[in-house]
């Protein structure tokens, strides 16, 4: 069964760039071969003209292309830099960009649906008279009569880039899987819409108002691209001028494709502290975690990943100072291979980006708990682990723990009365009944005020629940 997976809608009268085609799955668990994203990948890039559209060019009416830095070489680096970090070194990509071919046609052939399909002729790859296949069929007789067949054979490529110019109206839609892209003149897009291409589907994002389960029902933001960390979401960076280098698809994405291993991932089934390496740092060291993976029951699992590679303010205060708390699309109920990121502040309302903002503090900062009380699993990032690249400890315990008691905490103001703009101390002083370890995070009017470097206050370890904070 195929549908359009990437449906990304126009903003500000902006007709939408860029689309992929491809065949989704929707049992999760066939993920891409390893095969498939891995090894050095040649890209043959097809510029195709209407009768009606001339064909990609460095500008259009909104100025949102990015043509001439693919022809000049600057993106096709930029892009291959992106995925040899992206994989650690395990995949690298090239292109070959033929001259424009003349599809003899208007645009509004292809707005008509494919015989027998549900798909208009724009994304509909299956059979001749779809827009990827004349491209390859005029590609490939201008080959044979300038005798460079071999040059202009798609097939000879692993993957296709099929280049317009703006077309009016054109909105765009992608599926995981497949083999060929689709350019409305935003060519910026390509590492997302190429990831499309090795399987992976979006980064999603929940933001409830209030901390309902997350397998129920309740007041919510979500979007298909509500983790503003992730490539596979991060919408508001597609106008961007150059790939956004430091938004790694997540850790489960990466496991995915086989980039990370089970040997990088720790399975959690008992209580405890673990450390959990940034995953986004370009190359991974044997015996590090790099994600941990929690059952939450038969049907959900967590993936908790780390971050360090954002050093853009306001997104590095959260990002390099607090635990990615995911459903894993690993699990068996997940929605078509899709991750969902959880915003661990709902209410809040982050960054003044209207459409995004509850997500970019999103991470589960250090000294604070996420407790799914249906499943007696309580989660909080304790502190960094002072490593190079950086880590996070993260107390992990299961069970309800019906005899915990509160912890006492009093805090003393080094003044009592302050000048305006003048600095004040706290000391926080803090004990549990039960010994339990105790980290701390300030709140002031419900906004979170921990410094980029996340540092908190520890007390040695104890033995009950990580959830007194």
């Amino acid at each position: 069964m195929k549908f359009p997976e990437d449906c990304i809608e126009a903003s500000a009268g902006v007709a939408l760039s860029l689309l992929i085609a491809s065949v989704l799955q929707l049992n999760a668990a066939e993920t891409a071969p390893s095969t498939w994203t891995k090894g050095h990948k040649k890209i043959l890039v097809i510029p195709v003209r209407f009768t009606d559209a001339a064909g990609p060019t460095n500008s259009d009416v909104f100025g949102i292309t990015g043509w001439n830095n693919l022809t000049n070489g600057t993106l096709q680096t930029e892009i291959n830099d992106f995925f040899l970090k992206q994989s650690y070194g395990q995949l690298s990509v090239e292109f070959t960009i033929l001259p424009v071919i003349d599809l003899e046609v208007p645009t509004s052939y292809y707005t008509n649906n494919l015989p027998g399909t549900p798909y208009s002729k724009w994304t509909e790859w299956g059979g001749p008279g779809s827009l990827a296949d004349d491209a390859r069929a005029k590609a490939r007789a201008v080959g044979l009569t300038n005798d460079q067949a071999a040059l202009f054979e798609s097939a000879n490529y692993d993957l296709d880039v099929i280049a317009l110019g703006y077309v009016p109206g054109q909105a765009g839609a992608a599926s995981d899987g497949g083999r060929t892209a689709i350019c409305f003149d935003y060519f910026n897009a390509l590492p997302h819409e190429l990831c499309h291409c090795l399987g992976l589907q979006h980064a999603n994002g929940y933001s409830r108002s209030t901390f309902y389960s997350p397998v129920k029902s309740g007041t919510f933001f979500f979007n298909a691209y509500g983790d503003v960390y992730c490539l596979m979401g991060w919408k508001e960076g597609t106008h961007a001028a150059t790939p956004p280098p430091d938004r790694d698809v997540n850790a489960y994405f990466k496991y995915e494709l086989g980039w990370l291993t089970d040997s990088n991932i720790l399975t959690l089934t008992n209580s405890g502290l673990y450390r959990v390496h940034a995953f986004d740092q370009g190359s991974v060291d044997a015996g590090e975690n790099y994600a941990l993976r929690i059952a939450r029951d038969a049907s959900y699992y967590y993936w908790l990943d780390f971050r360090q590679a954002i050093t853009n303010l306001p997104d590095a205060k959260w990002s390099q100072g607090g635990l990615e708390v995911h459903f894993g699309a690993d699990s068996p109920r997940a929605t078509s291979g899709a991750t969902v990121l959880w915003d661990m502040t709902p209410g809040s309302r982050g960054p003044t980006n209207a459409t995004f903002a509850t997500m970019h503090d999103a991470p589960l900062q250090i000294g604070r708990t996420y407790s799914d009380n249906e499943a007696n699993l309580h989660i909080t990032p304790i502190n960094k682990g002072g490593t190079s690249p950086e880590s996070l400890d993260v107390q992990v315990n299961f069970g309800p723990f019906p005899g915990n008691q509160a912890p006492t905490l009093s805090l003393s103001p080094t003044n009592l009365t302050l000048g305006a703009g003048v600095g004040q101390m706290f000391t926080a002083t803090a004990t549990d009944p039960d010994g339990d370890a105790l980290a701390y995070a300030c709140d002031l009017n419900g906004h979170r005020t921990l410094e980029p470097s996340g540092q908190s206050v520890t007390y040695p370890a104890g033995n009950g629940p990580a959830q007194n904070k």
